[in-house]
């Protein structure tokens, strides 16, 4: 345990969000609900309607077409949020009917749904958002599954990563070098 990769704690892999499973049909508009944690039905819940045309008229994202058609840039700013330095004003009509306005940042959809899942006490809500989460190689060590400093040690210009890669046929072959 001392040696292994602190992020995936040495799995080599992490639960994360995956963008497919949450825009998974690319042929609907971001109006006609594409991003599927926001919507209900073919619809957006009303805050997340709100967010998206305010967004979309700031950064001049076209809710209308099929998300294969936006632009990269765009699609960006929708799952991963715009410029911090540029914040967005919101009206919206809350649950108990009040008219309510906000200035903040877009976040975007997967940073907005990473903080609901760290914050939510809830098991429901867990559950819930890890349906749009999928397993994919640790970015800290890139599915070698140790730390940097027990990656560091070789043997032959090998790490042990490397060496647990080879297939055996090489691997009986540096083991014959490295011996003499």
């Amino acid at each position: 345990p001392h040696g292994a990769c602190p992020a995936c704690s040495g799995l080599g892999t992490q639960m994360d969000l995956d963008p497919a499973l949450i825009i998974p049909d690319r042929s609907l508009s971001l109006r006609q609900g594409a991003i599927k944690p926001w919507a209900r039905g073919k619809r957006n819940l009303p805050y997340f309607e709100a967010l998206l045309n305010s967004a979309a008229e700031y950064f001049g994202i076209n809710l209308d077409i099929p998300v294969r058609q936006i632009l990269p840039t765009h699609l960006d700013i929708i799952l991963y949020g715009g410029p911090r330095t540029r914040p967005i004003k919101v009206t919206y009509t809350g649950k108990n009917g009040r008219v309510r306005k906000v200035t903040m940042p877009f976040e975007g959809v997967l940073p907005y749904l990473r903080r609901r899942l760290r914050d939510t006490s809830g098991e429901q809500d867990r559950s819930r958002l890890e349906r749009y989460m999928s397993s994919a190689i640790c970015p800290v060590c890139d599915g070698k599954r140790l730390r940097p400093e027990s990656l560091a040690v070789t043997v032959a210009d090998l790490n042990i990563a490397q060496v647990a890669a080879m297939p055996i046929r090489d691997l009986l072959g540096w083991v014959m070098a490295v011996q003499r």
